[in-house]
């Protein structure tokens, strides 16, 4: 940068320098937040959270030596709410996630996990509600293995 005297000594940017640099920050700026999706990352983040509540319900069913169930459909209307609960044997609940911002589509409204681990063989589908954002896919197996991917 060049820098100049004026008449009374003191050194200094040009304006045309501190237009540029402005500029160049915006442009940097405008690269930066246009691509942040946040209803891709909130999709994801609850798509994990499943992951991590099928995982602590088949640790459940270990630990307590009973099965227990994820259930999507709480109110028995035969589909899917916004939602769901983890319940052991008894009926007792461990955990309710409620959310209504994600839709799921399970082929199983509900997953029951056995005292050595294993469950009924399915997948869930997650969607932003409203939105045509990426579906994220979870599939598990009947020993319980849990993957995931993004389908669309």
């Amino acid at each position: 940068m060049c820098r100049r005297k004026t008449k009374t000594g003191a050194a200094g940017f040009t304006l045309v320098e501190l237009m540029v640099t402005v500029a160049i920050m915006a442009i940097i700026a405008g690269l930066t937040f246009g691509n942040m999706n946040t209803a891709s990352y909130r999709l994801k983040s609850k798509t994990k959270i499943l992951i991590g509540s099928l995982q602590r319900a088949r640790l459940e069913a270990v630990k307590k030596n009973a099965n227990v169930s994820i259930k999507f459909d709480r109110d028995g209307d035969g589909n899917a709410d916004h939602g769901y609960d983890i319940v052991d044997a008894l009926g007792n609940q461990i955990i309710s996630v409620n959310n209504k911002s994600i839709t799921f589509t399970p082929t199983n409204l509900t997953i029951t996990f056995t005292p050595i681990g294993t469950c009924n063989a399915g997948n869930i589908t997650l969607v932003s509600n409203g939105t045509s954002e990426p579906e994220y896919k979870i599939t598990f197996n009947n020993v319980g293995r849990v993957k995931f991917a993004k389908t669309k």
